[in-house]
């Protein structure tokens, strides 16, 4: 496969950034109107590039996550725009941000693919011609020819030559468009025949050369010379008939495991509903014997790519496995450029962010998306926060925990006690204050009062209580559960409660959990695999989200079943 490549790039835009990448496969262009050096545009094209080539994409989901994790590690700003695509075999591969746009030519009809925040794949034809843009830049063609009329023309330099003195005349600033014009390769058929003819060539001088030193008569050089093709004729025969051979072994071989895979992926979609672990096995079991035929085989085949496909097709089917885009939803910069978050809490609409560094606590509404903000120098040594009924409390080490009162006084209204360990979370629920503690193997209960709090209490019943060693995360919806690496303990009263604790994978390692009273799940972060598995609040799985921002958090929080995650003094949403 070949591709002819055709640019249109407007006049310099000198507030902005506008640039492009052709790498091998891979295609981009990216637009930012204003607030954006050159100099930082060239070093974002060339930080792609190095993550391009230190790395392999072989699905959408890679390339997905390939084009956030560009997006956070530059930092880019809210109204940059994107247009990209990856050719992988006989499938092309497409993504957009903000106001890219990606349209494609076949024959003679150009439609519109895909725009705005969106990604799609499919296959590819010869001739297609894939346009990667951006809004801008159809709402100038609009304004003359309109991107309908480029259908007529057969190739990307007809399509260039009509509209460049269109643009020209139209304020060409910062305008970017791709043209990628997939061909059938060529090459090939031409080298071959360049070679036959190089290798008749070097044997017609062989023989001027003996003709010249041994001064054969005209019988014995035909004689020699139908000797030697038949030779090479013979080499060429054993040689081709051993690499048929292997090649239909090969097929073979890859046919029989293609079968097998099949099986399997088909008993565990029958399973999956009774047994989800059962299902889980089969998966494995394809997935090992793919491996074991990718080292088998030890090369690129199209073929294995395909069952792979098809693996994780079937898996995220089973086990119910979305992959979501995910968008910047507030950028605490835009108040304090210095600001960083470091911890979530929720409450109602208001969710409270804490800013040790900058000894700050906002407060952002969800709804209004309206930033308050407290700063102390006691929030410095803060380490986790919590909210009740707008009474601010955050908890500091060997101190005890502090309410932000009125005029934005900070009191103490518990103080450090003695027989406390390890406090590793905190919460809030009634009115109440909860406080998990690992060394102790103990959640305290403070219960408001009319001068502040009691003194503590042991949320556990007699005879409950449990080793609380590698506990690390508590959320209260009425029944209270404990968050492990491995498991959840839930609790009503103080009394332990059955919890299913069906996961879709051994291979997770839970990071926190989240439910309140106002949602129906509970939602479980595993930092290190970049997955959200949604629960029932009794344990049994329902289904597995994954994103590039999940593994990048510092925090995460659920309203309204949408999904916020802290990275730095970014907020991010997941719908």
């Amino acid at each position: 496969m070949d591709k002819q490549i055709n640019f249109y790039l407007g006049k310099e835009n000198t507030a902005g950034f506008t640039g492009y990448l052709t790498e091998n496969n891979f295609f981009l262009i990216i637009e930012i109107d204003q607030d954006y050096e050159k100099e930082n545009g060239n070093n974002l094209i060339f930080d792609i590039k190095q993550k391009l080539n230190s790395q392999t994409l072989i699905n959408l989901h890679q390339f997905e996550d390939f084009i956030q994790k560009i997006i956070i590690d530059n930092n880019l700003p809210t109204h940059f725009s994107l247009a990209a695509a990856l050719f992988k075999d006989n499938i092309v591969y497409l993504k957009t941000i903000n106001n890219g746009k990606i349209f494609c030519k076949r024959d003679r009809q150009i439609v519109e693919i895909i725009s705005g925040n969106q990604s799609a794949s499919g296959y590819f034809k010869f001739n297609d011609i894939f346009v990667l843009t951006t809004k801008k830049f159809i709402d100038k063609l609009e304004e003359s020819k309109g991107i309908d009329n480029l259908s007529k023309y057969r190739n990307a330099n007809e399509i260039i030559e009509a509209i460049t003195p269109v643009l020209k005349n139209n304020d060409d600033t910062g305008l970017i468009s791709l043209f990628i014009q997939i061909k059938k390769e060529e090459q090939e058929e031409i080298t071959s025949y360049y070679s036959k003819e190089s290798f008749l060539l070097q044997l017609k001088k062989i023989f001027r050369i003996n003709v010249t030193k041994f001064n054969f008569d005209s019988k014995r050089i035909i004689t020699y010379f139908i000797l030697l093709i038949i030779f090479f004729v013979f080499i060429w025969s054993v040689i081709l008939g051993y690499q048929r051979r292997q090649e239909k072994t090969l097929n073979s071989r890859i046919e029989k495991v293609k079968k097998e895979v099949l099986d399997k992926l088909s008993q565990a979609e029958e399973v999956a509903f009774l047994n989800l672990g059962q299902a889980r096995d089969l998966i494995k079991e394809a997935n090992t014997q793919l491996n074991d035929l990718k080292k088998e085989i030890k090369k690129k085949n199209a073929k294995i790519d395909q069952i792979e496909k098809m693996i994780i097709e079937k898996e995220n089917q089973i086990i119910k496995k979305e992959t979501k885009n995910y968008q910047e939803f507030y950028d605490l910069s835009l108040d304090r450029k210095e600001a960083y978050g470091d911890r979530f809490f929720l409450e109602d609409d208001n969710l409270f962010i804490l800013d040790k560094k900058g000894g700050i606590i906002y407060k952002l509404s969800l709804e209004k998306k309206s930033l308050e903000k407290i700063s102390h120098q006691k929030i410095k040594k803060a380490k986790m926060l919590a909210s009740y009924n707008n009474k601010i409390y955050f908890f500091v080490d060997n101190e005890g925990i502090y309410e932000v009162g009125e005029l934005e006084k900070i009191n103490q209204v518990i103080k450090n006690d003695k027989d406390w360990g390890e406090i590793k979370d905190i919460s809030t629920y009634n009115g109440n204050i909860y406080l998990l503690d690992v060394k102790k193997d103990e959640v305290y209960k403070y219960i408001p009062t009319e001068t502040g709090f009691s003194e503590k209490n042991s949320y556990f019943s007699r005879g409950e209580a449990v080793d609380l060693n590698q506990a690390h995360s508590l959320t209260i919806d009425g029944s209270l559960y404990i968050g492990f690496s491995k498991f959840i303990l839930k609790f009503i009263t103080g009394v332990k409660e059955s919890f299913k604790n069906n996961f879709p994978t051994d291979d997770f390692q839970i990071e926190k959990i989240y439910t309140n009273k106002e949602i129906s799940n509970l939602y479980v972060w595993d930092k290190v695999n970049g997955s959200v598995y949604i629960l029932t609040k009794d344990g049994e799985y329902q289904k597995q989200l994954n994103s590039g921002i999940i593994n990048q958090s510092s925090d995460f929080v659920v309203y309204k079943n949408k999904l916020l995650f802290l990275r730095q003094n970014k907020i991010y949403i997941i719908e």
